[in-house]
């Protein structure tokens, strides 16, 4: 009952929740994630984009929250709802118990200020030792992206050692990358194996130099199967999300 009288009140004043304090809203907020109320979480990130005082304040109280998904939740409305004055917020997630959380704040952060790929070349570098090898992905390719030459020695061992055999692959096509080493990854993608075929197009996409991107449009054109032509074309629509970003 209190609840639905909540929602008629908010739907009818669109300042509804002005009377509520910060911990109340964030409160209603991390109910509504907790009962997977999306009309509900809709309504209320609706109102916090009207007052982005009260959004800071709010999402200020939900990154600290004892649910993993409501503090993981509250990375990502950080970032959408307040942009670059997100950043206190986010650099707080970094030292989140959750690796995920962790990680979505650094790759959150990286898209807000250039002073943050070299300020995350140390954390990343220290994700390569990780047991979980999405972590190591995700560290190898955001040193590449960075172009954190001072990884790439690790990322050779990396590529020469570990046990998977995806992460050893990974890891090549990223020093590949780090080194410049343009001939090398077209020839890998143009020949054309299939079961690897997204790791070298990953490869040309973090390069990104101008042959490397009229190789993924050839490919996307030409490639022998569809599968393929398809991971060419939706890796070119990812283009400034990997640009690089040099912490060097």
């Amino acid at each position: 009952m209190r609840y639905a009288v909540w929602r008629v009140r908010a739907a009818l004043c669109p300042l509804a929740l002005c009377s509520m304090s910060a911990t109340n809203v964030a409160s209603e907020l991390a109910s509504a994630v907790a009962s997977y109320d999306s009309p509900r979480i809709h309504l209320i990130l609706n109102r916090l984009r009207g007052d982005s005082a009260l959004a800071l304040d709010v999402l200020g109280v939900l990154i600290h929250h004892t649910d993993l998904e409501v503090r993981t939740s509250a990375v990502g409305w950080a970032h959408e709802l307040l942009g670059a004055r997100a950043e206190p917020l986010l650099e707080t997630s970094l030292d989140d118990p959750d690796p995920a959380t962790r990680n979505q704040a650094m790759l959150l952060l990286t898209s807000l200020n250039p002073r943050w790929p070299r300020q995350l070349v140390k954390r990343y570098s220290q994700m390569l030792d990780s047991d979980n090898f999405p972590d190591v992905h995700q560290a190898i390719w955001q040193l590449t992206r960075f172009r954190a030459t001072s990884a790439l020695p690790r990322i050779r061992t990396i590529a020469q050692t570990d046990s998977w055999s995806a992460t050893r692959l990974n890891a090549r096509a990223a020093v590949l990358v780090m080194e410049g080493q343009e001939e090398e990854l077209v020839a890998a993608l143009m020949r054309h194996e299939h079961d690897v075929a997204r790791v070298w197009i990953k490869g040309l996409l973090y390069l990104g130099t101008d042959r490397a991107i009229t190789t993924l449009e050839t490919f996307g054109r030409d490639a022998p199967d569809e599968q393929c032509r398809q991971l060419a074309l939706d890796a070119l629509e990812k283009l400034d999300q990997v640009r690089p970003l040099f912490a060097n």
